[in-house]
């Protein structure tokens, strides 16, 4: 976001990032106002923004409802869970292999109801069992050719949240 400009106004619902993205900027972030350690307790939480300020330079600061201390905004996510059809156009697209309890948790839907209803088709097949990396279930003709193309198989919510944000 450009300086002085808040992605989230005073009365969103947000969701704290994961732990581990939590970690990652506590031992990255080196200027104002660092993440203490008790903050990385509420990982995943959800709040609402109750007040939003700016460091000098234009680094919008958050307060949250019912979280103590100062949030940067690179530590909150929208609160919207992302639609499963969008999380799969990404995943066919880029040939990229998540496992269901991880796009489960970026939808907001249990990863053993995931995919019920939808069809085995190769452009499905991207969402694999854990143990596997093969989605379950499905014919060799219901796969997609390439489905082993990547060796990587993103496996946490957290990490295929952040893959989103940067598909490659």
């Amino acid at each position: 976001m450009p300086p002085y400009e808040e992605k989230f106004p005073v009365g969103a619902r947000v969701r704290v990032a994961a732990r581990e993205q939590l970690e990652r900027f506590q031992r990255e972030w080196r200027l104002h106002n660092p993440l203490q350690i008790g903050q990385l307790t509420f990982a995943g939480v959800r709040a609402v923004i109750t007040d939003v300020g700016f460091y000098h330079g234009g680094d919008p600061l958050y307060r949250l409802d019912t979280l103590p201390g100062v949030w940067h905004e690179t530590c909150l996510r929208d609160d919207m869970p992302l639609e499963l059809e969008s999380v799969v156009d990404l995943l066919d697209q880029f040939h990229q292999r998540a496992i269901y309890g991880a796009v489960g948790g970026v939808v907001d839907r249990p990863p053993a109801f995931l995919m019920g209803g939808y069809p085995r088709q190769p452009r499905y097949s991207w969402i694999v069992n854990a143990e596997t990396h093969l989605p379950t279930a499905y014919t060799g003709d219901q796969m997609h050719s390439s489905i082993r193309e990547r060796e990587r198989v993103i496996a946490s919510a957290a990490e295929l949240d952040e893959w989103i944000r940067n598909p490659s």
